[in-house]
């Protein structure tokens, strides 16, 4: 399935499938169709409670009455696949899990190549002792991991 992470995805989407891909297009997807679901329930609210034939104003110069709009806010609800904060938050953990990862095989690969801790941190946006404590603490649960039983 191909995502464009710029469009909310379509309502037939398998949510959990495309958070298990971990990748970063389908995480910003998911964010966006959140967002988009969240601004067209904030228009169905404000919609909500007023009379069906008073005109709807809209920023788009679109004249509609707020019953018409009504309607345009419940299909794009029915068009849109159903994420929640639940899935963003997933998604953002297995996302920053492989980031998580990446950065620190990326230290791994400076080091071998003789760059220095204060470099590392440099470019990480820290000092050179942040960076050291950051890799530290993502590397002693790697070790745990693969600790011998006892």
């Amino acid at each position: 399935m191909e995502i464009d992470a710029n469009l909310p995805l379509p309502a037939d989407t398998d949510l959990d499938r495309l958070i298990e891909r971990q990748r970063l297009d389908h995480l910003a997807a998911l964010i966006h169709t959140h967002d988009v679901i969240g601004a067209t329930q904030r228009g169905l609210a404000e919609a909500e409670g007023r009379p069906d034939d008073e005109p709807y104003d809209s920023a788009s110069g679109l004249t509609l009455t707020v019953g018409e709009m009504r309607e345009v806010f419940r299909r794009e609800l029915d068009r849109l696949a159903p994420v929640t904060a639940l899935h963003v938050l997933r998604a953002t953990e297995a996302a920053s899990n492989q980031l998580s990862g990446d950065r620190h095989r990326a230290i791994i690969a400076a080091r071998a190549d003789g760059q220095s801790w204060s470099e590392i941190g440099a470019a990480l946006g820290m000092s050179k002792q942040g960076a050291q404590d950051w890799f530290n603490r993502r590397s002693i649960p790697m070790f745990q991991d693969h600790a011998p039983a006892e």
